[in-house]
Order: C-alpha cells, then structure tokens, then sequence
C-alpha cells in the first residue's frame, strides 16, 4: 500500500470549502475537483456522515 497522501493542501481546502454546504450528494463536484488539482481520476471513495458513523459505531 501507498505511504503518499491522499489530499494535498490545495485539495483539502477546496473541499473543506465545500462541507460547510454538506458534502451528501456531492460526489461528483469533489470528483471534479480532485481531477483539477491532481490531474487524474479519483480513487473510488463514499462519502459517510456523522450520522452514519455513529450509527456504525453502535454495532461494533
């Protein structure tokens, strides 16, 4: 497995940007904006929400 970072600044902020607008249902803008700082397609990823986690957490 890869020790590289996933998110470099550039990437975090413009993302951090958008989840104060909550990121459900955004996967596609996040997609397009890895794809413009990166220069190159996304890994495979799902957006989970704090609900969700908690959620999980509760059958662990």
């Amino acid at each position: 497995m890869s020790e590289k970072a996933l998110l470099n600044n550039k990437l975090r902020n413009r993302i951090t940007q958008l989840e104060y607008k909550g990121l459900s249902g955004r996967e596609d803008e996040i997609k397009k904006i890895y794809k413009e700082v990166k220069g190159k397609n996304p890994p495979n990823f799902e957006i989970y929400t704090k609900r969700m986690i908690r959620n999980l957490s509760l059958f662990m």
